[in-house]
């Protein structure tokens, strides 16, 4: 789908394709296509557009039919801490993210072997000096399905928590190396996260009954749904530290 008129171009496509589309138009607008478009997605990235480089969007959170089932990915601060919050979640997905072109153009491309490609490229953003922006109205409908890599629904179980946490610390090695394209001096929060994570892995990995303990416990605590709240939440912490 594209909107020629305004030069914003929307549909679901992979990201190392987006470079092309960077350079014939003045934003992207990124959609998966798992999840459905709002009839006002594209009205309100153009909108967000107008005053930041890049925009989020929250997201009603769906069952794998599109039935809605009421929870809403998104933010509950007005005027977030990014460079603490982007260490430790994500809001800004492939589905629910729009950027300015000359910022994707420079945050591309991404490295062949990434797999959370939309939490480093925002990151990538942030690091560069771009203005974030998270609009807390909800413009897309998110699927929950059983293949999905980030989930943000409960009830969570063990070798998920196990497998979210290596895929965050995969994201730290990479956001952390020398060829990450983030500078040393933004990456102070990352680096204290990834402490934490590394920690919390390794009290996971040596005691499965610690594990199962921090799931009963994270599955009776209030949800927030953002990517990766499930790995070593912060709640939690006397679970998990010794």
């Amino acid at each position: 789908m594209v909107d020629r008129g305004s030069g914003i171009v929307a549909g679901a496509l992979a990201v190392r394709h987006a470079g092309q589309l960077a350079r014939a138009y003045a934003a992207v607008v990124l959609v998966d296509c798992d999840d459905i478009l709002e009839a006002s997605r594209i009205e309100g990235a153009r909108a967000g557009l107008a005053g930041a480089d890049v925009v989020g969007c929250a997201l009603r959170i769906s069952d794998s039919a599109g039935r809605c089932l009421g929870p809403v990915l998104g933010l509950e601060e007005q005027q977030p801490d990014w460079e603490r919050l982007l260490a430790r979640h994500n809001v800004f997905g492939l589905s629910n993210s729009a950027y300015r072109s000359e910022v994707l153009r420079f945050c591309l491309p991404m490295p062949p072997d990434v797999v959370l490609t939309d939490w480093l490229l925002v990151l990538r953003a942030w690091a560069a000096g771009a203005t974030l922006r998270f609009d807390p109205v909800p413009r897309m409908i998110y699927r929950q399905h059983p293949g999905n890599v980030a989930r943000v629904l409960p009830p969570f179980a063990g070798d998920y928590v196990l497998r979210a946490t290596d895929l965050v610390v995969g994201h730290y090695a990479q956001v952390l190396s020398p060829d990450s394209g983030i500078p040393p001096a933004r990456q102070r929060q990352v680096r204290h996260a990834r402490a934490g994570v590394r920690a919390f892995r390794q009290a996971m990995r040596r005691s499965p009954a610690r594990l199962r303990r921090y799931v009963e416990e994270l599955n009776r605590l209030e949800p927030r749904y953002v990517w990766w709240w499930c790995v070593a939440n912060a709640q939690l912490e006397d679970v998990w530290k010794d």
